[in-house]
């Protein structure tokens, strides 16, 4: 299962607010056939895996992306440039501890 750091969430919960328009939706973590990762606006669907900030939906994903990204933490880091979603991989699949 795929988990979200406090900085991810608020990130990915900023991000919706910009771009998803139809109430219901949200965003929604795919992968392309070279197994890009990237974020369209999307509604739940069973046997969803959701993520939740703040009492609201901010992230699904489908059963087959969350069991391979098993082990992976999404967080948020700006280092300069502005904010970026970052894919962190680690052993317990709990969210990582801040340096």
């Amino acid at each position: 299962m795929l988990t979200v750091t406090e900085n991810g969430k608020e990130e990915l919960k900023r991000m919706s607010s910009q771009v998803v328009e139809q109430p219901g939706s949200t965003l929604r973590l795919v992968a392309n056939e070279q197994g890009q990762l990237g974020l369209i606006a999307d509604t739940e669907k069973e046997d969803d895996q959701s993520i939740e900030h703040q009492g609201e939906t901010i992230l699904l994903l489908d059963k087959i992306l969350s069991e391979a990204l098993e082990g992976v933490c999404v967080d948020c880091q700006d280092e300069g440039e502005g904010p970026r979603l970052v894919l962190i991989t680690t052993d317990t699949g709990e969210e990582p501890t801040p340096e």
